[in-house]
């Protein structure tokens, strides 16, 4: 697994970042997308997860909130793409933009899609990769992709969120 947030990320386009850290986890491969979501939400939010994750790679929320179930998703890196490269695309992007507000596509599989699927019928290899989205509170979604609606910042209010009319540009996404 490893852990994605805005931080995260804003610490690659630094360069205070060099690397992923992949944590290892062993889980029943009967178990459902649901129930590993909640026992991700669980580590993250135990007094043990500095324990497992170290301090300084674990992942937060703005002023350290709680991570709920509303600002966490989970995807199945596509086993053609090393953790090299997709670091170095990552750094790239991240370094392409002109803000904060990160909007990078990701190569692989969302895997929520079909949250009652079980680990063993989404193909996840020993040696694959599942990242872990965290998104702060007020932000965009970092990750994006087809099989996901995405949040855009409201010209009225300048507030992010699942727009259901157009802005002005008509580059919003509707849903």
């Amino acid at each position: 697994m490893i852990f994605i947030n805005n931080q995260f990320l804003r610490n690659i386009d630094h360069t205070r970042v060099k690397q992923f850290y992949p944590h290892r986890l062993q889980y029943s491969s009967q178990a459902q997308i649901t129930n590993l979501k909640k026992d991700i939400l669980e580590l993250l939010n135990s007094r043990t997860a500095d324990q497992y994750l170290g301090s300084h790679h674990k992942p937060t929320t703005t002023h350290n909130q709680k991570v709920d179930d509303e600002n966490l998703r989970i995807w199945h890196l596509d086993a053609r793409f090393t953790l090299e490269k997709t670091f170095d695309n990552y750094r790239e992007l991240c370094n392409r933009s002109s803000s904060y507000d990160y909007r990078i596509p990701f190569q692989g599989e969302y895997l929520e899609k079909f949250p009652e699927k079980k680990l063993e019928e989404t193909d996840i290899a020993e040696t694959d990769y599942v990242f872990i989205e965290i998104n702060e509170s007020g932000k965009i979604w970092n990750f994006s992709h087809v099989d996901v609606p995405s949040m855009e910042k409201c010209e009225g209010c300048y507030k992010y969120a699942l727009l259901k009319f157009p802005c002005a540009c008509a580059k919003v996404d509707l849903f």
